[in-house]
């Protein structure tokens, strides 16, 4: 039986903030690894180049400077225009969900599949609904731990931002390391983005006492701020109320021997995994992965893990007292880190490079039809 693919239907939301930009790997994985013209884009917006410059501007941190108290006053004039001239549109499901995205693959032989790619930070499925309207339901955050419905599949948890970059990041490669490690840190976490405040301050901190050389950052976007920063400030580790350019920091963590990041604030693998990975860097997690990806990340070939999760919490554990003298050793064995940084960049261009990553899309629909 044929069961080749003869189309393949999605959608764009032109100025919801969070649906095309986590779906944009997925669609371009799928368009690399499918003959040209199958993948087939439905506008769910009017006037869609308008609104997502729109949306650009509504979401640039420049416009958060300017804005300063006047913001959400700012955001909800964008929204009433968006809403003007963006019309009335819904998938062929009739539902929207801004974090799953809604894919009909329409096979040679008659058939079509519906699949839904559920990029949520948490563990939860973020649509019941369109769990049921799907045949099959990937999710990015898929919990090793947890009881799913059968038809749910893991994917991994792709960063969008390297697309036009990856030979650029593979490039990176081959890069001189002119430091020991790179620790730059976005400062929140937790459900409501200050539970997991304290675990980042006490890791930075930590990360601060090894006797090594390095570039150390918190980015300071929750909680008080400004008590934060005199915190860190007291123990000379650098703070920034502004995010790192994107280059800089992708040139700070390919120069670096090993690279220190944390789960997501909803205890995700993060999107900087991805771009660590295609540059085939050394990574050392603050704890042992929640999720599951298709090809399982293992521990001492892909990442080294701190073993150091917030307890129920509460940060306040000894586990903190052990990071400097775990990083000091991580980076005393150099046939471990040249080990991670062959088996990564592996890794990536195996399992994570848009062509394959598509492939296994596909493979995993036409599977479930067999």
């Amino acid at each position: 039986m044929d069961l080749g693919i003869r189309q393949i239907e999605c959608y764009s939301h032109a100025f919801d903030y969070t649906y095309d930009r986590v779906q944009a790997y997925n669609v371009a994985s799928l368009k690399s690894a499918s003959e040209e013209g199958t993948v087939q884009i439905e506008q769910l917006c009017d006037h869609h180049s308008s609104l997502r410059t729109l949306r650009r501007i509504k979401h640039s941190f420049k416009l958060q400077q300017l804005s300063g108290r006047h913001q959400q006053s700012v955001y909800n004039l964008i929204d009433r225009i968006a809403a003007r001239y963006a019309g009335r549109h819904v998938p062929s499901s009739g539902i929207f969900r801004p974090n799953v995205g809604q894919y009909r693959f329409h096979l040679t032989n008659g058939k079509t599949v519906n699949a839904a790619i559920d990029s949520q930070d948490s563990g939860d499925i973020g649509s019941p609904e369109l769990l049921d309207w799907s045949d099959i339901y990937f999710k990015t955050n898929k919990w090793a731990n947890r009881d799913y419905p059968a038809k749910v599949r893991p994917l991994a948890n792709s960063n969008p931002l390297i697309l036009n970059n990856i030979s650029k990041l593979s490039e990176y490669r081959k890069s001189p390391k002119l430091r020991d490690l790179c620790c730059f840190v976005r400062v929140w976490g937790g459900a409501n983005e200050i539970d997991g405040i304290e675990h980042n301050i006490r890791l930075i901190e930590s990360v601060g006492r090894a006797k090594i050389t390095r570039f150390l950052g918190a980015y300071l976007v929750a909680g008080d701020i400004g008590a934060i920063e005199s915190r860190l400030t007291a123990q000379s580790i650098p703070t920034t109320r502004a995010p790192l350019k994107r280059d800089k920091l992708w040139g700070v963590s390919a120069s670096s021997r090993i690279n220190v990041i944390r789960l997501g604030m909803h205890d995700c693998i993060p999107w900087r995994m991805f771009d660590l990975l295609c540059m085939g860097a050394v990574v050392v997690l603050d704890q042992m992965p929640m999720t599951v990806w298709p090809q399982p990340l293992v521990a001492g070939e892909n990442y080294v893990s701190l073993d150091c999760p917030p307890t129920n919490g509460d940060c306040f554990h000894s586990r903190y007292e052990s990071i400097p003298e775990l990083l000091e050793f991580t980076l005393s064995n150099q046939p471990l880190i040249d080990h991670i940084a062959r088996a990564n960049a592996d890794y990536f261009d195996r399992y994570l490079a848009p062509k394959t990553f598509g492939e296994n899309i596909i493979s995993q629909v036409l599977l479930g039809q067999e």
